[in-house]
């Protein structure tokens, strides 16, 4: 019957009488809320972690799944390392770029 402090007779009326659900409950806010996080998120992420040959395969699935479910190519419209201007450098490069402001 009580949830985080919330009241409902089970889990759908209980989260329907939260801020949250108010805040995020449609569908257009949630859709927002993803191409945010997977735009400028997930997706330079995922570049950043191939650049310095690292696997990230949960982050990697979270951008194909959601592709799946919303139809959105969030790598099509997300950040690149090339809109970083970090396209092609090496992992030391890059270090070398983010501690001494040197590419």
């Amino acid at each position: 019957e009580r949830m985080y402090e919330y009241k409902g007779k089970d889990l759908y009326e209980t989260y329907r009488g939260t801020e949250h659900a108010e805040r995020w409950g449609r569908v257009e806010s949630i859709h927002r809320v993803l191409i945010e996080d997977l735009c400028h998120f997930n997706v330079p992420l995922e570049g950043l972690a191939k650049m310095a040959n690292i696997e990230v395969p949960v982050n990697t699935a979270l951008i194909e799944i959601f592709k799946v479910i919303t139809g959105y190519d969030y790598r099509a419209n997300g950040i690149t390392l090339k809109d970083l201007g970090i396209e092609g450098l090496t992992k030391q490069q890059l270090l070398d770029y983010v501690t001494f402001g040197r590419k």
